[in-house]
């Protein structure tokens, strides 16, 4: 055997190495991806399941803001927080969706919050006007950045509103 012959043994050694390594690393970064997934919808159901309880908790709170009736400065500073709260919680659902590359679930967050703001008309007004606090805020301290869930919020609000004048017609 000559070196040629030995040094086109040691290529194609390699190339196979490589080509194994290669799919190893594939069946790594899927198992991975699974993973990532299946505790992403784990911890959405503890979200969703945190929402629900404080819903039901504060039922009747939520229906009396939501029927415009007077409430106490205790009672608007838990129901701001409420509000808050669940915008948080679809905020860090949608951001974690969207940081796994899993779209369909990302969507689905933005829509369930709107779908909740547009049912909830104290709500919605609520979350529009902490969210121009909070914008004020960013832009006073200098820290303004690329966030896209109000403005996507803004835009499937647009959608329901429209679609509930199409209805009423």
């Amino acid at each position: 055997m000559n070196w040629d012959a030995i040094g086109a043994i040691g290529e194609l050694v390699g190339a196979v190495a490589v080509v194994a390594t290669l799919i190893y690393f594939a069946q790594q970064i899927r198992g991975s991806s699974r993973d990532s997934a299946a505790e992403y919808f784990t911890a959405n159901q503890a979200i969703q399941a945190d929402i629900t309880k404080l819903t039901i908790d504060h039922a009747e709170l939520l229906t009396r803001a939501n029927r415009n009736e007077e409430l106490s400065d205790a009672e608007r500073l838990v129901f701001t927080q409420l509000v808050r709260h669940f915008a948080g919680s679809y905020f860090r659902a949608t951001r974690r969706a969207q940081t796994l590359g899993l779209v369909a679930a990302e969507q689905a967050q933005l829509t369930s919050f709107a779908s909740f703001l547009h049912g909830n008309a104290a709500a919605r007004s609520e979350w529009v006007r902490a969210e121009k606090q909070a914008r004020n805020n960013r832009v006073a301290m200098g820290m303004v950045g690329n966030d896209d869930f109000r403005p996507r919020i803004e835009a499937l609000l647009n959608r329901l509103d429209a679609a509930a004048r199409d209805n009423q017609r």
